[in-house]
């Protein structure tokens, strides 16, 4: 109503007129001067707020396109104290926390713009750009919608919706949309930058170089456009080029910290290692107290001089600078590197000494606390992580290192409240997640599990490692169609280094999909053509696929790039043999054999393919080379005692796994060797043999279930030993939850040979779900239904079993049982 409050040291009052005034009407004036200027002096004040608020919201409006980010965030709280239905402000500080990777902050502040105003189309666009990040694509094509309902020329809109086109596989509409954005503005960078990237991923570099290098015409200044140009002259090996374009970028930034590295790095990338030396000595003459610059150089000279040059480095500078402690903690650090473990220790030693309960001393704790542990010193580790979390009780390194003891000591609960504490205050925290997720199925919670990876994820929905963890778990929970969507998502991105295709082909292949994995596996070969495992995946996809000799090719460009590569050579020679080309593989493996007499692999594939080749003593001849040359590997030992017994030399086979076992004691590789031993012990008839055998390997190796299960089936055997029973029922008792058919009809069986049917039937009902062709389970889920007096049950699952054409003797006793019946 005011622009400002009227200056009452200018208003006049006549004394005479008012002398000739009734005192009554006088008393009325005086008072409707006062109301005026109490009113007057309210509306100016609420002016003057408004006016302050808007002050502060411009001036953080500008810090944040300035990239200065904190003090933006200190005027928008500012002008939100003042006035908190600022739609702009939350969205700013959105803006911010997306900045900062703060997803879930950015969508609350966007949230909160929306909730003041509806159609804030800036803060509805960015939400929908972090929901389709966090793998909700039907909100992200809402929030597009409702944004070009509000303006179909709005450039952000349109660039989310050329995304959700993109990852639907339809590039030429993204493209089409892209082009929409830049006709509605061509003075902003991210139109040209969407488009670069989508032509770069459909390998049409040249194309995305003319689209930045026209974007750089329209918007000289962008950053965004030059560091995209940058990483596409890298990947086209364009090294000058890319050189030139990350010192414009340094320039531009005023050497800011982060430039001025990545250009050092493009330096050393193309060997231009003195030239980047130079780069990082000129920064620190200029900044002398940037200790981060000092930390970069001492790498580089590392790993692009020696050890040796990075440790005068680092003594020198320490000595220069008065023994800072940053430093001190990177020479242990350096040292440990180096193995130089005494070395480490002492410098440790001297900063926990000289540092007493400060930060350093802290730091040199935890760094000594890893080095004990690595020694098996779980003591000495635990009483320096007790002495760092007594000084700061919330240090996450310190409860992360405290949570992988317990977890080692099997003290679930006390991991997880430690790692509970980590991602509460360290919401990014991969380490604390990726333990926190392991712990809870340690514990057998999945549900759990698959909650902090999936809330981690939100929050985070460009860490790939966290989202490839997530599609692993969904796998592993029979969520197949969640872990394609999600290893889609992750293959779009593309900051992956291909790992999300990969597991995806990989996934394709256990779903028995090969089609759609030699698809997924050729984008990846596209991809990465001097990857030699983009081309194994490619030759085992078509494999599987029954294509051997696309599969060939494929494997022989992987032994190309990697001469002497285990898994493509096995691939190699196996196609080989499907294609009934035994010759050719003896003439691959023997030519490997000739350059290098030590190829262990190459030695035992050789007598793979003279077994096939009923040649057995040339194949024994091969496979007790391999041991000979790799003693402490299973497969060859595996290889000779399937060939003794195939040829009835059952005593031989015996030995020859026996062999292995001592040979492989020291490690993983022995457990298979004495299941191997184990079942022949069965096909012989020891069954308590057998039984010992399968009791050891469950003392090292509680958690192998396939050993367990055998033990468990064994000592159910004789219904008439109840101790045995007691003892089978105690083994199989960690089935209970698994979502393994077999094992539940194990467990199920158990329980009804003890005289438990009620309590078997739910066991065999799961195992009857998911292994409807086995007569065996059917036969065991009638046997429990007869036993409650639910005899047509019985009598269906009996039928099931006597039809199907398998032989087994589960069939004929289902046959027998149905007769009776």
């Amino acid at each position: 109503m005011f622009a400002s409050p009227p200056d009452w040291g200018k208003v006049r009052v006549d004394a005479r007129a008012l002398q000739e005034l009734p005192v009554l009407e006088l008393f009325f004036r005086f008072r409707l001067i006062l109301w005026l200027t109490i009113a007057l002096g309210l509306l100016a004040g609420c002016d003057l707020s408004e006016y302050r608020a808007a002050a502060y919201l411009d001036k953080g409006r500008d810090l944040y396109e300035a990239g200065d980010y904190q003090n933006a965030r200190l005027e928008l709280k500012s002008a939100l104290r003042i006035n908190p239905r600022l739609p702009d402000a939350w969205y700013l500080l959105g803006r911010i926390a997306q900045q900062e990777r703060d997803w879930q902050l950015a969508f609350s502040g966007y949230g909160k713009a929306l909730e003041i105003d509806p159609d804030h189309i800036d803060s509805t666009v960015d939400q929908g750009t972090i929901l389709l990040a966090a793998g909700n694509p039907e909100a992200a094509r809402r929030a597009v919608d409702k944004a070009l309902n509000l303006d179909r020329k709005h450039a952000g809109a349109l660039l989310l919706r050329a995304s959700l086109e993109s990852r639907a596989g339809d590039m030429k509409a993204a493209r089409a949309t892209v082009q929409e954005a830049l006709a509605a503005d061509p003075t902003s960078d991210q139109p040209y930058a969407a488009l670069a990237v989508a032509l770069a991923r459909e390998g049409l570099a040249d194309d995305a170089e003319k689209v930045l290098l026209d974007g750089l015409t329209h918007s000289p200044d962008s950053v965004r456009l030059r560091a995209l140009l940058a990483n596409l002259y890298r990947g086209e090996k364009k090294p000058e080029d890319e050189v030139r374009l990350r010192r414009e970028i340094a320039e531009q930034l005023h050497g800011s910290p982060a430039a001025v590295f990545s250009l050092v790095q493009t330096l050393a990338g193309d060997d231009k290692v003195d030239e980047a030396e130079q780069v990082l000595r000129e920064r620190i003459a200029a900044h002398p107290d940037e200790i981060q610059t000092r930390l970069v150089l001492v790498e580089l000279l590392r790993q692009r001089r020696s050890p040796e040059a990075a440790e005068a480095e680092l003594l020198t500078q320490i000595d220069a600078l008065g023994e800072p402690e940053e430093l001190q903690l990177a020479l242990a650090r350096l040292y440990v590197a180096e193995k130089r473990l005494d070395a480490a220790k002492a410098v440790f030693h001297s900063l926990i000494e000289c540092r007493g309960i400060a930060a350093s001393g802290l730091a040199a704790r935890k760094g000594l606390a890893g080095m004990l542990l690595s020694e098996g010193d779980k003591e000495g580790a635990a009483r320096l992580i007790a002495e760092v979390l007594g000084a700061s009780p919330t240090d996450g390194d310190a409860l992360i290192a405290r949570a992988t003891l317990r977890l080692a000591d099997k003290d679930l609960d006390g991991a997880i409240a430690d790692l509970r504490s980590v991602a509460a205050g360290r919401p990014a925290s991969l380490t604390a997640s990726q333990l926190l997720v392991r712990a809870y199925l340690a514990k057998g919670d999945a549900a759990l599990a698959l909650d902090q990876l999936e809330r981690f994820v939100r929050v985070n929905p460009a860490v790939d490692a966290a989202a490839l963890q997530l599609a692993g778990l969904y796998a592993r929970l029979g969520r197949v169609e969640d872990a394609e969507a999600q290893l889609q998502e992750i293959a779009e991105r593309g900051t992956d280094k291909g790992a999300g295709l990969s597991a995806l082909a990989q996934l394709y292949l256990k779903t028995n999909r090969p089609q759609r994995a030699v698809e997924a596996a050729e984008t990846l070969r596209s991809r990465l053509p001097e990857d030699p495992s983009s081309h194994y995946l490619l030759g085992l996809a078509r494999q599987v696929a029954g294509d051997h000799t696309l599969a060939v090719t494929a494997f022989e460009a992987a032994l190309e790039l990697q001469p002497g590569g285990i898994r493509p050579l096995e691939g190699l020679v196996r196609s080989r043999l499907a294609l009934s080309q035994p010759e050719e593989a003896l003439s691959t493996l023997d030519a490997i054999i000739e350059k290098n007499a030590q190829n262990f692999v190459a030695l035992n594939l050789r007598g793979e393919v003279l077994s096939l080749a009923q040649q057995p003593d040339g194949a024994l001849a091969a496979f007790e080379q391999a041991s000979a040359v790799r003693p402490d590997w299973a497969v060859p030992y595996l290889n000779r005692a399937r060939l003794l017994q195939g040829q009835k030399r059952v005593s031989e086979a015996e030995t020859a796994l026996r062999e292995g076992v001592k040979a492989t004691q020291e490690t993983q590789e022995a457990s298979v060797l004495v299941l191997r031993l184990a079942a022949l012990r069965e096909s012989q008839g020891d069954r308590d043999g057998a039984i010992e055998l399968y009791r050891s390997l469950l003392v090292k190796s509680p958690d192998l279930d396939v050993a367990r299960e055998r033990l468990a089936v064994l000592l159910a055997e004789d219904p008439k030993d109840d101790e045995a029973l007691a003892e089978a029922l105690e083994v199989a008792q960690r089935f209970k939850e698994s979502r393994s058919p077999l094992h539940r009809d194990t467990l199920g069986w158990i329980l009804y040979k003890i005289g438990q049917p009620g309590r078997a039937i739910p066991h065999l009902e799961a195992a009857a779900a998911g292994a409807s062709e086995r007569p065996d389970v059917l036969y065991h889920l009638a046997m429990a239904y007869k036993a409650v007096g639910r005899t047509i049950d019985a009598k269906q699952q009996l039928e099931r079993a006597a039809a199907l054409d398998v032989d087994l003797p589960a069939r004929a006793l289902a046959k027998k049982a149905l007769a009776k019946l």
